[in-house]
């Protein structure tokens, strides 16, 4: 049959590294001659997990935002002059992220694409990459840790194409970090504020909870932002301080009362079964979230740890206290760090370094994070009749 296109491209992080894999099988029964080419986080971390699913070529990029450009090029080229790629790996360099241009939005089903913020249908953006923590649960492949940003007039001009063009004002911001420099009067946080404060835009983003003050909380408020995510993982001072996350307890909770006194709701991210967890520790997530709640906190996640490619959990497990029920194949199987209630699945079980001794089995992990979830939306449930007079 006839082939629409010559190249297919396929973009996955680790939990979608499985159906990409299910993809190109699919592409090459229909098209045997079309190219077929794996990019994205997974790409760059374990390229040899595509390879060995036979994608023609793979695309990877040395930077955490992105970044793989440069290869795509390279890799194009090639099809075109040799009719096929000439390589397997095609790596890009670091870039300039404002070199490249915005995504071409026309190619996406906005019917079917449902994402709204407040109501109002929301595109997606970054405007920075790279991030310079080395949380232990987080994948830090060539170049993760060194920031790139968008010079900010690149960011206005898409962001008034997405105005213009297809009517949208609302943005989710996938920075990992959006606050990095928060701190820095004049910096990349306040002159983004001002830009989609100009244009006129409702967003949600990420951010640190250690470095989050009344100041950046002001500027985000004034500027549109309806929500922020934080990523506090665990409730424990010894988990943190283990996984490296360098927030405490207290930012967390300081990150939620600044969100709620400045009309922007909080959202945090938690997890069981790090290294070191115990039943005792994940309670105490569990009594910080119900605290939180109690101050006005509506949205929240309780994930089970999931070791992925790039982290030094995944490559030395043991030797943080994790025993991995099997080797882990992300391009069989679907492995996913959220899903639905009741499906959850557990992958490793947390052990004492030094005794050996089992602290918490896959399955007693997964029956907390559902006690958490039950228990806390339950609370939340409750607080919110309670706020509509319920």
């Amino acid at each position: 049959a006839h082939t629409p296109a010559d190249v297919y491209g396929f973009y996955a992080m680790s939990c979608h590294a499985a159906v990409a894999s299910r993809l190109r099988r699919l592409v090459k029964q229909i098209w045997p001659k079309a190219v077929t080419v794996a990019g994205g986080p997974h790409a760059s971390l374990a390229p040899m997990d595509f390879t060995k699913e036979w994608f023609d070529a793979v695309v990877m990029a040395q930077t955490g935002g992105g970044g793989g450009e440069e290869g795509l090029l390279a890799l194009l080229r090639d099809v075109t002059v040799y009719g096929k790629p000439r390589k397997r790996l095609y790596p890009s360099k670091r870039g300039n992220m404002s070199h490249w241009n915005w995504p071409d939005r026309r190619l996406v089903d906005w019917e079917s694409y449902e994402y709204r913020l407040k109501g109002e249908r929301a595109a997606s953006i970054v405007t920075q990459g790279g991030c310079p923590y080395v949380c232990h649960f987080c994948s830090h492949g060539p170049g993760y840790t060194d920031l790139g940003r968008r010079d900010h007039d690149h960011v206005r001009a898409e962001l008034r194409e997405i105005k213009s063009r297809f009517g949208q004002r609302a943005v989710m911001l996938y920075d990992d970090e959006v606050n990095i420099d928060g701190r820095k009067v004049g910096g990349h946080f306040d002159r983004l504020c001002r830009v989609l404060r100009e244009e006129g835009f409702i967003w949600r983003a990420f951010i640190k909870s250690n470095i989050f003050d009344a100041r950046q909380a002001r500027l985000a408020a004034e500027s549109g932002a309806v929500q922020f995510c934080t990523g506090a993982e665990s409730a424990d001072p010894d988990i943190k301080k283990a996984i490296l996350k360098k927030s405490t307890v207290e930012d967390d909770t300081r990150f939620v009362r600044l969100c709620l006194e400045n009309g922007i709701q909080p959202k945090v991210f938690t997890m069981v079964g790090q290294e070191g967890e115990t039943r005792e520790s994940a309670l105490r997530t569990k009594a910080w979230l119900l605290d939180m709640v109690r101050l006005g906190l509506k949205d929240f996640d309780v994930t089970v740890y999931t070791p992925y490619p790039g982290t030094v959990l995944f490559d030395n497990p043991e030797k943080y206290g994790l025993r991995l029920r099997r080797p882990l194949d992300y391009t069989r199987d679907t492995i996913i760090y959220k899903g639905k209630p009741g499906e959850y699945k557990g992958y490793v079980d947390v052990v004492d370094v030094k005794t050996g001794k089992t602290l918490l089995t896959a399955e007693e992990i997964v029956a907390l994070r559902d006690e958490i979830e039950r228990d806390v939306r339950r609370a939340a449930g409750s607080a919110r009749a309670k706020t509509d007079g319920g």
